[in-house]
């Protein structure tokens, strides 16, 4: 009886860590950052950055991106370089886009 407890447990234990993976939504990388879509993304985040904090952000560069997905929406974290009159910044943005596509700037932050 103690080992079939045992195998219960442990079948308990890595179908939580598979849900979790699954439905938890890892990042997984953009592998292709060519993608018009990850373009579309990155230069949303940085109007809508732009427009909330009256910046004139000029997008040059995109370096990173990745993605989950879950719950009908889908969440895009890129690092893009921006201008910023004659300097070069690195940003970190989230954007959050529903299956209905509204997207959502979450955060934007320099690294």
């Amino acid at each position: 009886m103690k080992s079939q407890s045992v195998v219960v447990l442990s079948l308990l234990v890595a179908s939580f860590l598979l849900l979790e993976g699954v439905l938890g939504g890892g990042w997984t990388e953009i592998k292709d950052l060519d993608d018009p879509l990850v373009h579309e993304i990155a230069e949303f985040a940085v109007a809508e950055h732009n427009k909330k904090a009256n910046t004139d952000l000029v997008p040059q560069e995109l370096v990173k991106g990745e993605m989950q997905s879950g719950g009908g929406s889908t969440t895009y974290r890129v690092t893009i370089v921006v201008r910023d009159g004659k300097v070069s910044k690195r940003f970190e943005a989230v954007v959050g886009e529903t299956n209905k596509g509204v997207r959502t700037l979450t955060s934007f932050q320099q690294v």
